[in-house]
């Protein structure tokens, strides 16, 4: 025979669900009030952070009640969270543990695990699993038979704990829950939103390849194929031509277990370079014999009229340029302005 609805409690339940809407849609209101305001506050802080700068009185005060307008907005964010949640009935014999799992802004954390532990932190599947909603909130409810069996099969006590879907344990309270028959145990759990992002598993570590004695193009393309980058680079000078472009030490070395992404710092063969001597104004004999000393050679000779014949009056590179060993330096010789023939 089919039970008959109570006409006197389903119009008390219709009036509450009214009240509840009604009070989640002022909530609603309110905040979008909130936030276009807050919307307004800011273009005015920018514009007189702009105009009088951010240290200004008129500034700072609007800062303040940006601030304050930030921490409203939250307050109404919570409490219409907090209007949404429905405690479930239990008999008076049972055990209910509820609350909700917050973060720093006191707003709810959906789809966590939230169960009783032993003490370490071993879930307790029996005792139930339940998964926080969007507003953060959770409840399970314990029978006479359970809180006995529990009391008796962990007797360093069970703890209430909070799990990432992944299974990874999140917060644990430190103390162990007291309760009989009867407990109305409300908590609440706080986190921040880094907690609860999935972390990835560590990159498994690769060996640093052999650079040693290769091009520096090869190098490079070694250690993107097993994904290392490139660190420091520094050059130095060789004498043997074999050892140009070479690299001739690495960091860390060869075989070295580094995580991807990790840079190897490389030193690589260069020329060896010398500054070019100051040869202006002097005789071509001597400036000739001055960079040969300096260990280059005579370039390009080039002459122009001057009233200095013999005499260098430009250099290419410049006095003090480093060049590589051996490089030529090109000149400018001044020659005598050709004599006109009597007459001509």
């Amino acid at each position: 025979m089919a039970e008959k609805s109570d006409p006197i409690c389903d119009a008390v339940g219709n009036d509450l669900n009214a009240i509840t809407n009604h009070r989640l849609e002022t909530l609603a209101a309110s905040a979008d009030i909130q936030v276009m305001a807050r919307s307004l506050l800011e273009h005015e802080a920018r514009r007189i952070e702009t105009k009088l700068g951010g240290e200004h009185p008129r500034a700072r005060l609007l800062r303040a009640r940006l601030d304050g307008s930030l921490a409203q907005i939250n307050t109404l964010a919570e409490e219409r969270e907090r209007v949404q949640i429905r405690v479930p009935e239990v008999a008076n014999d049972d055990a209910l543990i509820h609350g909700r799992v917050v973060d720093n802004d006191r707003r709810g954390i959906a789809d966590l695990m939230v169960c009783l532990t032993d003490a370490n932190s071993k879930p307790i599947r029996s005792a139930g699993e339940p998964t926080t909603s969007d507003t953060g909130y959770f409840a399970f409810v314990l029978n006479s038979v359970q809180i006995k069996r529990l009391n008796k099969e962990f007797e360093a006590g069970v703890f209430l704990a909070a799990f990432d879907p992944q299974g990874e344990l999140l917060s644990r309270q430190p103390k162990p829950l007291a309760f009989t028959e009867g407990t109305r145990l409300v908590t609440e759990i706080t986190l921040t939103r880094m907690d609860v992002i999935p972390h990835e598993p560590a990159p498994e570590p690769v060996p640093v390849p052999d650079l040693i004695e290769q091009s520096e193009d090869t190098a490079i393309a070694l250690l993107k194929r097993v994904g290392l980058e490139v660190g420091e680079r520094k050059s130095e000078p060789v004498d043997d031509p074999d050892k140009l472009g070479r690299v001739l030490a690495q960091d860390p070395e060869a075989g070295t277990p580094v995580q991807p992404g990790s840079a190897v710092n490389m030193v690589v063969g260069a020329l060896r370079t010398v500054p070019t001597p100051d040869v202006i104004g002097i005789a071509i004999r001597n400036a000739r014999a001055k960079i040969k000393e300096a260990g280059l050679t005579t370039g390009e000779i080039l002459k122009r009229v001057s009233e200095t014949p013999g005499q260098v009056m430009q250099q290419d590179p410049e006095a003090g340029t480093q060049v590589p060993l051996g490089g030529a330096v090109n000149l400018v010789v001044g020659r005598a302005k050709p004599v006109r023939p009597d007459g001509a």
